[in-house]
């Protein structure tokens, strides 16, 4: 269901519903930017490709880098190479609730480094996030 809502999406955003904050960040600044939240104003655009497999390359719709599961499992901006760190899938939770995954392990927002990382899945807010594809459908729903 998910990739079908992506899919017709030219872009589209994604908040996590731990302080509520969108994931962001820099993304042309070096060549290895840790990926970072934002509030709605600073939010990050994104947009996805899938590989031969299925599995999809995250990367934001201004910039030339993607998501890469780096150091420490930290989420960084890397240039693109397709190896299994920059590929993730999506698992449905409930209503608008997402887990962002990457090779068995969930994103999880880090509220005390303000990082995304990659750990075990344990579904707590820190590990769910949202597709929001406009900002009016942002402004009529709550999560």
């Amino acid at each position: 269901m998910l990739l079908v809502y992506i899919n017709f999406s030219l872009q589209f955003y994604i908040k996590h519903f731990y302080d509520n904050l969108y994931i962001g960040g820099k993304v042309d600044v070096s060549d290895y930017t840790p990926v970072e939240p934002e509030g709605i104003t600073e939010r990050g655009d994104f947009q996805i490709e899938y590989n031969k497999d299925g599995l999809l390359l995250i990367k934001p719709k201004f910039g030339n880098k993607t998501w890469d599961i780096g150091d420490e499992w930290t989420l960084t901006y890397w240039r693109r190479h397709g190896e299994p760190n920059q590929l993730f899938y999506f698992d449905y939770l409930g209503p608008f609730t997402y887990a962002i995954k990457n090779r068995g392990k969930c994103l999880e927002y880090n509220s005390s480094t303000k990082r995304y990382i990659a750990s075990k899945c344990n579904y707590t807010a820190n590990q769910r996030f949202a597709f929001i594809r406009t900002l009016d459908e942002e402004r009529s729903r709550t999560f």
